[in-house]
Parts: C-alpha cells; structure tokens; sequence
C-alpha cells in the first residue's frame, strides 16, 4: 500500500494546517478491509476498476492520518457529509479535511484552524485552456492570461482554475458556474479574491496558495483567516 509522505507548504500557510502527497502504480490493490462497508460499496459502483483506485487509496490514507491525529482506528473515524454535501468528521473539534486526487496522485489536507479546500490539476493544451476560460476566468482574467506568452498561458490557466476550485471547496460550495464570479490578486506570497457578484460568504477573508508538486501537476489550497467568522465553511 503506497504511504502518504508530507508535502511541504509555503511560509504563507498558518500553522494548524498540513499536507500529504500520495502517489500509487495503476496496478495498486487497495486493502478494502481498510474502508468501511459503505465505502467498499461506493468503490464497487464504479464502473471500471481503474476509477476505483483513486477513492480507495485515497479514502484509506484520509481514515489513517485522521486516526492519527485523533487517537483512533482508521475504521472507527466517523467520517460523514454534512447538509451542503461536504465531507467532514462527525466528532466535535475533530480537524476540518480536504483531499483531490488526479493521474496517480492524491494531496490529503487536514486543518484544525478551520475549513480548507485543496485542488490538484493535470496539465491541458493551452488551447482547450482557452476554449473553457469564459467559465472560470473573469474577463480581465482572461485578457491578462491571454496577453502572456505562448508558452506560459496553459500554466496561468491552471492555476487560476485550481486556487479557485480550492477556495469553493474550503467554502462548501459547489463548483457549478460561479468560478467566473470571483476574481483573484496577488497578495504577498499567495493570493486572495473578491467578487464580481453578490457571494454567500466572505470572500475578503478567503487566502489561497499554490502548491510545489511533480512535473504535469498543478494544485492549491485555500483557507480562511483564522479569525474569520467564515472559517467554518458553508458545508473535499
């Protein structure tokens, strides 16, 4: 079974929050001893194995650093989805969670200041970059992406698609077509967001990074200002 190792994050990141980075082989065997019956479940109804092995591996590592830091089994971590659909662990002052998974890769965040989000990307031809921008970019956004070089538009597109995908999920909100609603700016070592229309939380209070990850890959996370009544999330 692969081990998560710890993944190094920028000097902005508080303390409170820290992550790992799990990779496997396509031929892994999962331990499904190791999920719960629910979750064996759930990894049977994929419909081909592939599809499978990242949920599994991933869950697996989730259940086993969360039982780390709570003093528990793996199994016995109470792992639940709250009203919005979010996953969380249902034991009060248990930390806040975020993981994503993508090509062999998986980043498991956990976090005891607060709700977190983390997102990690494959590379895209700039291109098919470019043909999706209206979704996720606002319109500055997009003249400032377009007007770089060639070669460096299909990484500012990645990264602005994954610091916002970070920041819905630390706030508990799905995806669906509001990317394109907030706007992001530079601000000091990481970034931070403001809205170009009304947003159901605080937006000012969102800070988001990127992360240092293998070639081909592109990620973040997001969290609020400990001291923001947002921290807990509006619900990886």
């Amino acid at each position: 079974m692969p081990k998560p190792v710890p993944l190094p994050l920028p000097a902005a990141v508080p303390a409170g929050i820290e992550a790992w980075r799990l990779a496997w082989d396509a031929d892994e065997q999962p331990d499904l001893a190791s999920l719960t019956a629910d979750e064996q479940a759930r990894a049977a109804r994929y419909l081909r194995p592939p599809d499978a092995l990242p949920f599994a591996l991933t869950r697996i590592a989730l259940r086993a650093r969360l039982a780390h830091v709570l003093g528990m089994e793996p199994l016995a971590v109470p792992l639940c989805v709250d009203a919005r659909g979010k996953p969380a662990v249902n034991r009060p002052g248990a930390p806040a969670f975020s993981v994503s998974h993508v090509a062999g890769q998986a980043v498991i965040v956990l976090s005891a200041i607060g709700a977190v989000g983390v997102d990690i990307e494959t590379g895209q031809p700039e291109t098919v970059w470019r043909e999706t921008a209206a979704v996720f970019l606002t319109p500055d956004e997009q003249r400032r992406c377009e007007s770089l070089p060639l070669s460096r538009r299909a990484a500012a597109y990645a990264v602005r698609w994954s610091l916002k995908e970070a920041a819905l999920k630390a706030a508990g909100i799905g995806i669906g077509d509001r990317l394109a609603d907030l706007e992001l700016y530079p601000d000091g070592e990481g970034w931070r967001m403001r809205p170009v229309r009304p947003w159901p939380f605080r937006l000012q209070d969102m800070r988001a990074v990127t992360l240092s990850l293998p070639p081909g890959l592109t990620g973040a996370l997001a969290w609020f200002d400990p001291d923001s009544p947002g921290r807990t999330g509006l619900g990886e």
